[in-house]
């Protein structure tokens, strides 16, 4: 480790000594005529006369910056292409640093004596990112807020615990640039917290460059800028209301305060949830060279109160540089959970909840220059305590069981990192950096009970250590067509694992026309079971069913391509292919030597996934906006040590989602959605198809400053599976008891214009010891 950083800390000594050389240096910042930045803009400086000075393109956020050799001028001409927008000059001063604005105006088809202008587009696709204007996207949409919206966005799918994008086997989610380590629900609850109308715009990624250090396919939010200028506290409150078995009440509120060198962002959140679930099992166990039939109904009620704090700086330290902290806190309260279970095996009663809350803590704390260098420091900090106490009575050896289980997880991370840019020639831009990870995982699993002897306890300490360096480059020939690709090397090593990976990404982006567009890209990625599951833990779920960890779960490599065409940035046809080979999932297993439900995650030989998905908006009345998704794809996965069983296994599916919103006012929408999956599986289980109506009313009143929706999912309660197994002995039906139906009732209220917080994602998905 000692090593890793005084190699950073010399390349960072030779970059700051590279950037310092006397240097012309202009910046600024290209959008469009509604304020929206333009990526993969052309920006080309020559002389009053016409003589070529030096190049650069703009990023997500529309910035650029150009350093050239001084000469004896003062003045110089600026000139932005860009194939969507009309040409635009200007004449710069050599001192206007970052102080150069340009507003580009949509390009027109003229006509004699008419001009036709096209319906501006939702989507466009700029350096291989496909942008999608999401004020229009989601304008009239019952959405309140980030995580909603994130919803509507073309093949973006809420699956459990994670957001998945058709045709990626996993997705980050930056925001504002910015990657940490918050996901699953604390990723919701941040994002619960932005408010949907002030996203500026979201850049999907199916290869994301290696600067964000996150791996294949991640989606960028951009907020709207709130800086520049004092403009005192501004700020927001929301309340909302969910009805589903029992009720659910979130409340939150933001302060925002920015001056034209320094802003403060402050977020809080509140929510009690009280939800309820079931599970259904019908099986034929065989164990002991004999049949035993089960029967097991679960029913589940969960409570928790979930506190969020944010708190984000950013001080301008000059006109090219800034330094920016965050620092996010997610506390769990008063969590209870209560499992009654009753069946063949007998009766059972589980109880759980934490010791003490549930903590996490994050800090970040970035250094962004102006000749292309950004330096980072991360550490967050997890940890969970929960009590368990498992009873039950069974009626097949008529004894009892009474048992108390005490788990605790410790989890300390630390993450540094160096990325530098350099812009070569007029076209031609250089990436390198570095990011190294260290993190220790103390786990333990302690039991108590006069009736079951043998449960093994567990008390380990395993420590991670993840070194990464990679080489990148951008590479625009034309106006037209650009290039991108990348090496990342890894050096892994965590408990006896040690591997060294390399992971290559390339993407490339052709406009054939104005209206037609391009793209290819090739990612790989790698994929960390969850720290828990290393340690080989137990967990009794009721009389039949129990959770085992895997001390040998290795990480799976994923590999995707991706093929998209866009016409008229609205029609987006794209073709995708992924190979995982290691792919693990958690999976259920009918123990052969005793009457056990056995839930473990273990590694398949591969999954490989080949697919196709379509984008169709429809405008079938004035005041009538629709779009469908269609998504079809073949499965195929292979396991040669399924426990004692091998599979290879081929299923084709289908899904179809349709969106319709109706204008019935100018602050009135009215929402109705259907969504629709056709049978898939799931290692050697068959889950049936699914289907689900939502609707919603959005309705916004005083002077556009308040929000009130009332949001119905899925009306019918339909979308919830059943899973059938019949492979060899495994012979097993499960039926989960929905919880999904719910009306919500949401009210925003902004108070002067307020800007929403920038959220970092924070990837938690490895911690935490629940079932």
């Amino acid at each position: 480790m000692r090593t890793i950083f005084t190699l950073l800390t010399l390349l960072a000594a030779l970059l700051i000594t590279h950037g310092t050389s006397a240097q012309m240096r202009l910046g600024g910042r290209v959008t469009d005529s509604d304020g929206r930045p333009v990526a993969q803009a052309a920006i080309i400086l020559q002389t009053t006369d016409s003589i070529y000075v030096t190049s650069a393109i703009t990023d997500s956020i529309g910035a650029f910056h150009i350093d050239a050799t001084p000469n004896e001028r003062d003045t110089y001409r600026l000139i932005v292409q860009h194939v969507a927008y009309e040409t635009h000059e200007q004449t710069v001063h050599r001192d206007q640093a970052d102080e150069i604005a340009v507003r580009l105006t949509e390009r027109a088809q003229a006509m004699p004596e008419i001009v036709v202008r096209g319906e501006r587009p939702i989507a466009r696709l700029s350096g291989g990112r496909i942008i999608y204007d999401l004020p229009r996207l989601i304008a009239g949409r019952v959405a309140a807020n980030a995580y909603e919206a994130l919803l509507l966005l073309p093949g973006v799918r809420d699956e459990g615990d994670a957001l998945t994008l058709a045709g990626a086997p996993s997705l980050a989610i930056l925001i504002d640039g910015r990657k940490t380590s918050l996901s699953g629900e604390a990723l919701r609850t941040v994002l619960r917290a932005i408010p949907a109308r002030d996203i500026r715009s979201a850049e999907v990624m199916y290869s994301a460059p290696p600067q964000y250090h996150v791996r294949g396919a991640a989606i960028l939010i951009v907020t709207r800028d709130a800086t520049g200028k004092d403009s005192g506290w501004q700020g927001q409150i929301n309340a909302d209301y969910a009805q589903r078995h029992y009720a659910n009440y979130t409340l939150g509120a933001a302060l925002v305060r920015t001056t034209p060198r320094w802003m403060l962002r402050l977020n809080a959140s509140s929510e009690a949830s009280h939800t309820r679930g079931g599970l259904d099992i019908d099986a034929d166990h065989f164990y002991h060279n004999r049949h035993q039939a089960v029967t097991q109904q679960d029913r589940t009620t969960h409570r928790a109160q979930t506190h969020l704090i944010r708190m984000e700086t950013d001080l301008q330290l000059s006109k090219q540089s800034h330094l920016g902290l965050v620092y996010t806190t997610r506390l769990v309260t008063g969590r209870r959970s209560e499992r009654i279970g009753e069946g063949t095996l007998g009766l059972s009663h589980s109880r759980t909840s934490n010791e003490r809350p549930t903590q996490l803590h994050n800090a970040l704390l970035d250094l962004s220059t102006g000749f292309g260098l950004k330096l980072g420091a991360e550490y967050t900090r997890y940890e969970e305590r929960l009590q368990q106490h498992f009873a039950y009575e069974n009626t097949l050896s008529h004894t009892s069981t009474d048992l108390t289980a005490h788990n605790a997880q410790q989890i300390d991370r630390l993450r540094v990192f160096a990325d530098q840019s350099h812009p070569i020639g007029k076209a031609l831009k250089v990436n390198y950096g570095a990011e190294y990870l260290y993190a220790t995982d103390h786990s333990a699993q302690r039991y108590a009970s006069d009736d079951v002897a043998g449960l093994p306890d567990i008390d380990n300490r395993l420590t991670e250590r993840t070194a990464r360096l990679y080489l990148g480059t951008e590479f625009a020939l034309t106006s037209h067509f650009s290039l991108s690709a990348s090496l990342t090397g890894e050096d892994y090593r965590f408990a006896n694992t040690h591997d060294r990976t390399l992971f290559p990404e390339f993407s490339v982006t052709w406009a054939l026309s104005p209206g037609q567009i391009l793209q290819a890209s090739l990612t790989s990625d790698k994929v960390y079971p969850a720290y828990w599951e290393s340690h080989g833990g137990k967990t009794f779920l009721n009389a039949y069913a129990e959770v085992h960890g895997n001390p040998l779960l290795r990480p799976y490599r994923s590999y995707a391509s991706r093929l998209s065409y866009i016409i008229s940035g609205k029609f987006i046809f794209t073709l995708y292919a992924t190979r995982m080979p290691g792919y693990s999932v958690q999976l259920p297993y009918q123990s052969p030597s005793s009457p056990a439900l056995i839930y473990q995650s273990t590694n398949f030989d591969y999954k490989r996934t080949l697919g196709v998905n379509l984008v169709v908006p429809i405008h079938p009345l004035p005041n009538v906006q629709s779009r469908l998704v269609l998504n079809a794809s073949t499965d195929h996965v292979r396991h040669s040590h399924f426990h004692d069983l091998t599979f290879d296994r081929h299923r084709m599916l289908l899904y179809a989602r349709l969106d319709n919103t109706f204008h019935l006012g100018h602050h009135l929408t009215l929402e109705l959605n259907a969504s629709t999956i056709t049978p898939s599986m799931q290692g050697i289980a068959d889950i049936n198809g699914l289907w689900r109506i939502d609707t919603g009313l959005k309705w916004t009143v005083a002077r556009g400053a308040a929000d009130l929706q009332l949001k119905a999912d899925d009306v019918f309660a339909t979308w919830s599976p059943r899973l059938h197994t019949d492979y060899a002995k495994q012979q097993l039906r499960m039926y989960v008891v929905p919880d999904t139906r719910a009306l919500t009732l949401s009210f925003i209220y902004r108070l002067r214009g307020y800007k929403p917080s920038k959220a970092p994602h924070l990837d938690t998905s490895r911690f935490g010891t629940s079932e």
